[in-house]
């Protein structure tokens, strides 16, 4: 099994800070706790990338953490995984293109 090296777009860095930013009025420890459950669950990624579920209409794969889809491309030659974007299931679906 392949081991991959994982890094994240802008874009789902800054789905990452909303993320925090928006939890955290209710509660900074809760905030903490559930956007480090939410980094794992990335970091889950480094030895099965390609358990995902793929989205053919995006050309990527995702995988859940309830409430949120983490979007993510896989190249396997690189041995490279990029998250491109984490959104909350309740949102409309994804359009990357």
């Amino acid at each position: 099994m392949n081991e991959y090296t994982i890094c994240m777009s802008n874009q789902a860095q800054d789905d990452y800070d909303s993320i925090f930013l928006y939890v955290v009025p209710h509660s900074l420890q809760r905030a903490k706790d559930f956007t480090k459950k939410l980094l794992d669950k990335i970091k889950s990624l480094k030895h099965d990338a390609l358990r995902g579920t793929i989205d053919r209409s995006n050309d990527c794969r995702f995988i859940l953490f309830k409430p949120y889809y983490i979007y993510y491309d896989v190249d396997e030659k690189t041995n490279n995984v990029e998250i491109v974007h984490i959104r909350h299931t309740a949102r409309a679906p994804y359009k990357r293109y």
